[in-house]
């Protein structure tokens, strides 16, 4: 689709993807005028705008760096570029310039020009009016020149050798010195369309300009190649480092899940272990207490023995002396029934029943007491021992339970820290 005007939406593209641009083609297109926004691109040193339907050439003052300018195939009727000071190729065949005062532009700078096909080209005697002007030419109309300081030879694109000793030549009367003046445009006779003007000069000029403007198309496109070819091995080069940061995006994340699990298992497996600890602490004091329990059991049972064998020596020694007691009582009935109990003897008997009485009630009364003492005590560690039996059984169980989970969540953690280590 065809370009019809230079808008600022256009430069402002341009410069947002190459702010550095040395050479811009327009050519083919349908520009009407140039325009003021194609003025930003000042690092501009060729500029084409060939075949298009401008009819003025100007508002490109700012764009210094000019070396090439190329508006051949237009309906230029005026130029206007005497702003630009390193201005050397300037290309306006096949336009409608009817005079030399339509062209201002740079005179000494400018060592090719093509004012081919023009109105002002019909005059045999424009030559020497174009290089008493321009006086540094090297080509002229697609044509090498011979003068002084320029080499016959010189190929297209080339320095003249020194222009600075080419020999100026008159200014032909009637025309202003390009400095702001402008002349009145020459009348030419009337003459058939532009083609038929010089036929001869056409022909070999529009050879010329078209092999010239063929071999700068030639390198303009080769260096849009190598920039293709550079922008598309960046674009490859970002797009390989693109997906090779997504994948790493995409692997962290995973790592960070996997993280996340871990600390929240480490967490869990912590408060386990604390909770363990507590558990273990209370178990410490537990078999604390069983030893100790364990160890009064070992006494009760120590004990034991002695204070059978003693209860068992009281009960023998309170059978005889009951039985003694029985005894005595009968010798004292008899003794009683003999002689009416009024004698010496019986009155002896009576003292001695009485002691012997008075020895079981002693007896009595130290084995009873004792006796009901030992045996509730004996009672007592039975219970505890019993009731100790229970605990320790429930705690053995207890810690058979937690220290099965505790082993599973030692490996767990071993686990985890080795996959963390290995990432």
């Amino acid at each position: 689709m065809p370009i019809h005007e230079i808008s600022k939406e256009l430069v402002a593209g341009v410069l947002s993807s190459m702010p550095t641009l040395p050479v811009l083609n327009l050519a083919d297109n349908e520009i009407r005028e140039v325009g003021e926004h194609l003025a930003q691109l000042t690092s501009l040193t060729r500029l084409s705008l060939t075949n298009n339907r401008l009819h003025r050439l100007d508002h490109l003052d700012t764009l210094v760096g000019l070396i090439e300018v190329r508006a051949a195939d237009n309906h230029i009727v005026s130029v206007d570029l005497a702003g630009l000071p390193a201005l050397k190729i300037l290309d306006l065949a096949n336009n409608h310039l009817c005079s030399l005062a339509d062209i201002r532009a740079p005179t000494h700078t400018i060592t090719r020009l093509n004012v081919a096909c023009n109105p002002l080209s019909a005059d045999p005697a424009h030559t020497e009016e174009v290089l008493a002007i321009f006086t540094n030419l090297a080509r002229l109309d697609g044509v090498r020149l011979r003068r002084q300081g320029i080499s016959p030879t010189a190929s297209f694109g080339e320095e003249p050798k020194s222009a600075s000793t080419a020999l100026p030549r008159p200014r032909p009367p009637g025309l202003s010195p390009f400095d702001g003046g402008r002349t009145a445009p020459r009348q030419l006779p009337d003459s058939p369309s532009r083609p038929q003007i010089l036929p001869h000069a056409c022909e070999v000029c529009e050879r010329e300009v078209g092999r010239a403007e063929a071999e700068v198309e030639l390198r303009r496109l080769k260096e849009i190649e190598t920039e293709h070819t550079t922008e598309k091995e960046k674009r490859a080069e970002t797009e390989a480092e693109v997906k090779r940061l997504r994948d790493v995006e995409a692997e962290c994340g995973k790592e960070r899940g996997k993280r996340a699990e871990a600390e929240a298992e480490v967490k869990r497996l912590r408060d386990v272990e604390a909770e363990y600890r507590k558990e273990k602490e209370r178990w410490g004091r537990q078999e604390a207490e069983l030893r100790r329990l364990q160890n009064s059991e070992h006494v009760f049972l120590a004990m034991r023995g002695p204070m059978e064998e003693e209860l068992r020596r009281l009960r023998a020694s309170e059978e005889k002396l009951l039985e003694e007691r029985e005894r005595w009582q009968d010798r004292q009935r008899s003794a009683a029934t003999l002689c009416g109990g009024t004698c010496a003897e019986c009155e002896a008997e009576r003292e001695v029943a009485e002691e012997l009485r008075t020895q079981v009630q002693g007896l009595s009364s130290l084995v009873g007491p004792q006796k009901s003492a030992n045996v509730t005590r004996v009672r007592d560690l039975e219970k505890e021992l019993f009731e100790t039996q229970s605990v320790l059984a429930d705690l053995v169980q207890d810690m058979g339970i937690t220290m099965q989970e505790l082993y599973t969540a030692k490996e767990r953690i071993s686990s985890f820290t080795e996959s963390a280590d290995s990432n």
